[in-house]
C-alpha cells in the first residue's frame, strides 16, 4: 500500500470541547493524501469518546498513559509513514488549504521546515483581533524581530515566533539530523524549532503574511498553567542557545549572568524567609490578644446570663407568693362560690378552640383551592411563599441560575473590559462575596442573609479594582433576565390568586431570597401577578428570614394582624409550615408531587449531562416548556420531533456562519422557507450584529437547474441520474427530469432500439443507451435547449447577487447537493464564480456527484455519509418526512420568466392543476400545523440555549437518538398519521409517494413471510410498513438487521 504524502500528528490531552473541531479541520483539507495519527496522552475527560465518533480510514488512533506532550509527539513521529510531517494540537484548527499550500511550497522551494502566520481564537472559536490584546502585541513584536534579523535562529532568541507545534510542517528526514522532541514540559516547540532553524537556515521558511492556522488561547494552555516554571525552562534553553550561536567566547558573561541570577534568588529567598517569620510572630501575638479578649467577653456573657436568670427567678418567686396569698384570701373564695353556676353553664356549651392554628397538608393546586374554600371566611391575610409555590423553575438545582449568569458575565468582561475570568472563577468570587456578607449580617445580630446588589458591588470591585456602576447594572439586569426566563407561574395558581382577590382578601408574598425586593417585584410584574399581590416581604431587605421566624414576626407587626387571622402557604416543610405555626399562624403545606417529580428529573438529567456529553441534549430538551394545551397530532409532532431536528440544524448553520465568516446566505426553496424563518428567530440571539449575514429566499430546484447543467453535454454519468428513481420510465424520465421535450426524441430513440420511449432502462450500461447519448443530433438538441435555459438561470443568479460575492452559502435539506452540483456544472468557468458552502440537514451523496473542491465545501449538519456514523444514517431510512415537514406551501419551481413590466425574472411554478400538486395540496393544512409546532418549539429552543450555553455538537448526539426512535421505532399513532401524507416528487416526475399503499393491513400478507419481507423491502419507510403489521418486536428485528448487515431501502 502506498505511503501517504503527509503524516498529520495530533497529540491529545483533555480537550473534549475542542478536539472535534481540530479533527474536522484536518479531515476537510483540500489536500487529501494524508494519514491522521491521534495519540491520546492519558486523557481523563471524554476526549476518547469524541475521537471514536469519527470513522475515517485516514485516522489512526493510539492511547497511552500520560507521559507528557514530548512523548506523545515522538510516538506519533515514530508511527508516521509520510515524507512530510505536520503537527496539530487537539485544541487548534487548521485552515482548509493549509496542507495543500505548505506541501506545494516545500516541493517548489525545496524547504525542510515551514511555519505560517497565525489567527488567534478564543475558547468559543471567536477570532481575537483587538490590536491592543497582549498576545497580539507580543506576536507582532516577534514577527518584526524576525523580519529585521539575518537568520531565523537569531530571531528566535527574542522569542518563539513559531508559537506552537501546531505550526510545524517539516520534511521527516530532518529528524535524522536534529533528533526527536526533548523531554521538556513547557518549551518543546521552542527547543525543536530552534534546532530546525539552525540545521539549514535557508530551507527554513516563515510565511509571516499568510494565516493558515487558528491558535486557541484559553485557560488550559500548557504554558499558561505555570509561567514561573516555563520561564525557568526558557532561561536554561536560551543560555545554551546563545552559546550555540555566538560560540564559547560568550560563555563567561553568560556564566556571570547565571551567578547574578543565583545571588538574586538566594537573597530573595532569605528576605522571604525573614518576612514570613516576622508575619508568623505578629500573627501569634495578635492571636493571643484576640484569645484574651474572647475570654473576657465570655466571662462578661456568663455574668450577664447569671444576672438575667436571677432576675427571672426572683420575679417568678414574687408572682407565686402573690398568687398563693390571693387564692387563700377570704374575698377570692367568696367570688368562686358566686360564679360557680356560670362556670357550670359555660362548660355545657360547645365551643371551638380558636387558639389552635390550622396546620394541614395538600397535594397540588386543585386540592389547595378546595381547602381554601373551606377555611377562607375567617382569614384576613393570605401569605404565599414565592419560589416553588407561586412560581416554578425550569432548572434544578436553583443555583444553576448563578452558573448561567457567570457564563454571560465571563463573555461580557472579555468583550467589554478585555478581562479574562472563567465562569468557574466568577462563581468562586461570588460565593466568597456572598459568604462574607452573610457572616457580617450574622455578626451584627441578624440572620444569615445578604442582598444581591451588595454581592454585585463586592464582585465588581474585586474584578475591576474599583466600583463600576455600569457593570453592576449589567450584572443585576442579567440575573433578573435569567430568573425571568426560568420562572413560570405554577399551574392553577393564577386562578387561586384571582379567586382570593375577588373574595376581598389581602394577599402578600414572603420569601427567603437573596434577590433585592425591587427585583422580585419586577419578576412578579413581568408575570402579570402584580394586580393580585398587595405587598412583598423579602429576607434580603432586613436580613431576617422565615427559617428563624423573624420574618414572620416582622410581617405580623407590619400588617397589624393577629396570627389566627393570617394564613401562610408554602412548599418548605420547615420554613413554611412548622416555623409559622409555632407563632399561631395558620399554615398549609403545599406538597406538589408532580413538581417534585419534575425537579427530580431535571436534577438527574443535569447530573448525567455533567458527567457524559451525550446527555446534554436530553437535559436540554427537558428545559423546553411543552405547549400549554394539547393540540392536533401534526402540531405536536412539529413541536416535539421536527422542531428539535430543524432547530438543531439551523443552530448548526449559525455556528457554521460564525466559524467560516459567511456574509451571504441563500435559503433554497422549498424547505428553505421554514429554515429561513427559524434562522431569523435565531440570528439576533446566537450571532453578534457584525456576524449576521445577508439572507435571501431563492427559487431554485433540481428541475429549474438541471437543463442548464447540460450546457457542456449530456454525459452518461448525468444521464443515469433520473434512473435512480425506482419508478423511472427510461428516456421519457430523462427528458422530463432535464426539461427536454420528449416528443422530439421519440424517433431518434427508435433508431437505437427504444420502440417505446417510456420503457424502463435497468441496464445503465446498455450499449443502445450509450449510442443514443453520443448521437450527434441528440447532442446538438441537448446543447440548444441547455444554452437557452442556462441564459435564464444565469440571469436569475445574477439578479439575486450570486456572482457578486467571493463566498456564498446555500441552506437546504440536502441529501445529494444536486442543485449545488448543477449550478457548478453550468457556471464554474466564470471568473467570478464564488466559493460555495453547502450547509445541509443531511448529505449522503447517493448519486456520487463530483465537486470542484476548491470552490465547494459541503457540510452535512445532522447526517454526513462521509463520516460513516451509523447513528446519522438512520435519517436516510425516511428522508421524505424531513422534506415534507419543511416544505413551503407554494409549488415547486420549474423555471423562470421575465416580468415585462419590471424586467425582473420571476419563478415559474408547477401548475396547481397537475395531478401530484392537487394531491399534495390536500395536506397543506396539516403542513401548516407542523410548521406552527416547529416555530413554537424554535422560540423555546432559544431560551434553552440561553440557559445552557450548549453548542451544536452538545445537542446533536441526542437529537440523532430522537431521529432513530421516530424512524426505526414509530408508535402506531405516528404510523397511522404519517403514512397518510402524500409526498410529491420535484425532479421531473409527477409521481406522488402514497405511504398508505405501503401499509400491511392484510392478514394474508402477515402469514406469508416472503410476501411480508418483499413488502417491507419495497417500502419507502420500511420501519413504518413493518410497524403497521402490528407484529410484536418486528421493528427491533429490522433495526438489528439494518445495523448488522446494512438493510438497503
Amino acid at each position: 500500500m502506498k505511503n501517504p504524502e503527509i503524516s498529520v500528528i495530533m497529540p491529545a490531552f483533555n480537550h473534549e470541547k475542542f478536539i472535534g473541531e481540530a479533527i474536522e479541520s484536518v479531515l476537510f483539507q483540500t489536500f487529501e493524501d494524508f494519514e491522521l495519527i491521534i495519540v491520546n496522552d492519558g486523557s481523563t475527560d471524554n476526549t476518547e469518546d469524541v475521537i471514536k465518533k469519527y470513522n475515517d480510514s485516514r485516522i489512526q488512533y493510539y492511547y497511552q498513559k500520560n507521559h507528557g506532550a514530548f512523548n506523545a509527539h515522538n510516538r506519533g513521529i515514530d508511527i508516521s509513514k509520510g515524507k512530510y510531517i505536520s503537527i496539530i494540537n487537539s485544541d487548534d484548527v487548521y485552515h482548509r488549504e493549509r496542507l495543500e499550500v505548505l506541501l506545494d511550497l516545500a516541493k517548489k522551494d525545496n524547504l525542510n521546515f515551514i511555519i505560517t502566520d497565525i489567527e488567534l481564537i478564543d475558547h468559543n472559536s471567536n477570532t481575537i483581533s483587538d490590536p491592543d490584546h497582549w498576545w497580539i502585541k507580543w506576536y507582532e513584536y516577534l514577527k518584526s524581530v524576525y523580519l529585521q534579523s539575518d537568520s531565523p535562529e537569531k530571531a528566535l532568541l527574542a522569542g518563539n515566533f513559531s508559537i506552537s507545534t501546531s505550526n510545524f510542517f517539516f520534511n521527516s528526514r530532518i529528524i535524522e539530523s536534529i533528533g526527536l522532541f526533548r523531554p521538556l514540559k513547557y518549551i518543546i516547540d521552542y527547543d525543536f524549532v530552534f534546532r530546525a532553524a539552525k540545521l539549514e537556515p535557508k530551507s527554513f521558511k516563515f510565511l509571516h503574511d499568510k494565516k493558515l492556522l487558528s491558535y486557541r488561547l484559553h485557560g488550559e494552555n500548557t504554558i499558561l498553567k505555570n509561567p514561573l516554571v516555563a520561564n525557568f525552562e526558557t532561561f536554561s534553553f536560551l543560555t545554551d542557545a546563545i552559546k550555540d550561536i555566538y560560540g564559547q567566547d560568550i560563555s563567561i558573561p553568560v556564566d556571570h549572568l547565571n551567578n547574578i541570577k543565583r545571588y538574586l534568588t538566594k537573597e530573595l529567598n532569605k528576605r522571604y524567609k525573614k518576612e514570613t517569620n516576622n508575619l508568623k510572630i505578629e500573627f501569634d501575638l495578635k492571636y493571643r490578644e484576640l484569645d484574651l479578649i474572647y475570654q473576657e467577653l465570655d466571662l462578661k456573657y456568663q455574668e450577664l446570663k447569671y444576672r438575667q436568670l436571677s432576675n427571672i427567678l426572683n420575679h417568678n418567686k414574687k408572682m407565686l407568693e402573690e398568687m398563693y396569698i390571693l387564692k387563700n384570701s377570704y374575698s377570692f373564695r367568696i367570688g368562686r362560690m358566686i360564679t360557680a353556676p356560670l362556670r357550670m353553664l359555660a362548660n355545657r356549651v360547645p365551643r371551638r378552640n380558636v387558639l389552635k392554628p390550622i396546620k394541614t397538608t395538600v397535594i397540588g393546586a386543585n386540592e389547595l383551592h378546595t381547602k381554601l374554600d373551606e377555611i377562607i371566611e375567617e382569614i384576613e391575610l393570605v401569605s404565599f411563599d414565592i419560589f416553588d409555590t407561586i412560581f416554578e423553575r425550569d432548572i434544578e438545582p436553583p443555583d444553576k441560575v448563578k452558573e448561567i449568569v457567570a457564563r454571560y458575565l465571563s463573555d461580557n468582561l472579555l468583550d467589554t473590559y478585555k478581562i479574562r475570568y472563567s465562569p468557574m472563577e466568577l462563581l468562586k468570587l461570588r460565593d466568597a462575596a456572598e459568604l462574607e456578607l452573610r457572616h457580617k449580617a450574622l455578626s451584627s445580630g441578624r440572620d444569615f442573609e445578604c442582598r444581591y446588589s451588595d454581592i454585585v458591588k463586592e464582585m465588581v470591585t474585586k474584578v475591576l479594582g474599583k466600583y463600576d456602576a455600569e457593570l453592576a447594572m449589567t450584572m443585576m439586569k442579567q440575573e433578573l433576565e435569567i430568573e425571568d426566563k426560568v420562572l413560570y407561574v405554577k399551574k392553577g395558581m393564577l386562578e387561586i390568586l384571582e379567586w382570593l382577590k375577588n373574595k376581598g382578601k389581602r394577599i402578600i408574598a414572603i420569601s427567603d431570597m437573596y434577590l433585592d425586593r425591587e427585583y422580585i417585584k419586577e419578576i412578579i410584574r413581568n408575570k402579570s401577578l402584580h394586580h393580585f399581590i398587595d405587598d412583598i416581604y423579602v429576607s434580603s431587605e432586613l436580613s431576617i428570614c422565615k427559617y428563624s421566624g423573624n420574618l414572620f414576626k416582622h410581617v405580623l407587626m407590619e400588617e397589624q394582624v393577629l396570627p389566627v387571622q393570617m394564613l401562610h402557604i408554602g412548599d418548605n416543610k420547615s420554613s413554611d409550615h412548622r416555623i409559622p405555626s409555632k407563632f399561631g399562624i395558620n399554615t398549609i403545606y403545599l406538597k406538589d408531587k408532580e413538581h417534585l417529580k419534575k425537579k427530580y428529573i431535571l436534577k438527574t438529567y443535569n447530573k448525567l449531562a455533567s458527567n457524559n456529553p451525550y446527555w446534554r441534549g436530553r437535559y436540554f430538551l427537558q428545559l423546553i416548556r411543552p405547549p400549554f394545551e394539547k393540540d392536533s397530532f401534526f402540531y405536536n409532532f412539529g413541536f416535539s420531533f421536527l422542531g428539535p431536528v430543524y432547530s438543531t440544524f439551523v443552530y448548526g448553520v449559525t455556528e457554521a456562519i460564525k466559524n467560516h465568516k459567511l456574509k451571504t446566505v441563500y435559503f433554497i426553496a422549498r424547505e428553505g422557507e421554514l429554515f429561513l424563518r427559524i434562522f431569523k428567530l435565531f440570528a439576533p440571539h446566537f450571532l453578534k450584529e457584525t456576524q449576521i449575514p445577508s439572507t435571501k429566499y431563492i427559487y431554485l430546484s433540481r428541475k429549474s437547474t438541471a437543463l442548464a447543467s447540460l450546457c457542456k453535454g449530456l454525459s452518461h454519468k448525468k444521464a443515469i441520474l433520473p434512473l435512480y428513481n425506482p419508478r423511472q420510465q427510461g428516456l421519457y424520465s430523462l427528458c422530463n427530469v432535464f426539461g427536454l421535450p420528449h416528443d422530439e426524441f421519440i424517433e431518434k430513440a427508435k433508431e437505437y432500439g427504444f420502440t417505446d420511449i417510456k420503457t424502463p432502462i435497468h441496464n445503465w450500461n446498455d450499449e443502445r443507451f450509450k449510442l443514443f447519448l453520443n448521437d450527434k443530433w441528440v447532442k446538438e438538441k441537448v446543447f440548444k435547449y441547455a444554452q437557452k435555459d442556462k441564459a435564464l438561470l444565469e440571469e436569475y443568479l445574477t439578479q439575486i447577487g450570486f456572482f457578486s460575492h467571493s463566498t456564498v452559502a446555500l441552506v437546504d435539506i440536502g441529501w445529494n447537493a444536486t442543485i449545488q452540483k448543477f449550478i457548478q456544472d453550468a457556471f464554474i468557468d466564470r471568473k467570478d464564480y464564488p466559493n460555495v458552502y453547502g450547509l445541509y440537514l443531511g448529505f449522503r451523496n447517493g448519486m456520487m456527484h463530483t465537486f470542484n473542491e476548491a470552490k465547494n465545501t459541503i457540510i452535512g449538519m445532522l447526517y454526513d455519509d462521509r463520516l460513516n456514523n451509523p447513528a446519522e444514517k438512520t435519517m436516510n431510512r425516511f428522508e421524505e418526512i424531513f422534506e415534507e415537514g419543511a416544505r413551503a406551501l407554494h409549488p415547486t419551481t420549474i423555471g423562470y420568466i421575465k416580468n415585462i413590466e419590471t424586467g425582473v425574472l420571476e419563478p415559474v411554478f408547477k401548475d396547481d392543476n397537475a395531478p401530484d400538486r392537487i394531491k399534495e395540496s390536500l395536506f397543506d393544512e396539516k403542513i401548516e400545523e407542523l410548521h406552527r409546532g416547529v416555530l413554537d418549539f424554535s422560540e423555546e429552543f432559544i431560551r434553552a440555549i440561553d440557559l445552557t450555553g450548549y453548542n451544536f455538537q452538545d445537542i446533536k448526539p441526542f437529537i440523532l437518538t430522537m431521529i432513530e426512535r421516530l424512524v426505526a421505532f414509530p408508535t402506531s399513532e405516528e404510523v397511522n398519521n404519517l403514512m397518510n401524507l402524500k409526498h410529491a416528487e420535484d425532479f421531473g416526475y409527477e409521481n406522488v409517494m402514497d405511504f398508505n399503499n405501503e401499509k400491511i393491513e392484510s392478514l394474508g400478507t402477515i402469514l406469508k413471510p416472503k410476501q411480508l419481507i418483499k413488502k417491507i423491502e419495497q417500502s419507502n419507510w420500511a420501519y413504518g410498513t413493518a410497524q403497521s403489521s402490528k407484529i410484536p418486536g418486528i421493528t427491533l428485528v429490522l433495526r438489528l438487521y439494518d445495523l448488522l448487515w446494512g438493510y438497503q431501502k
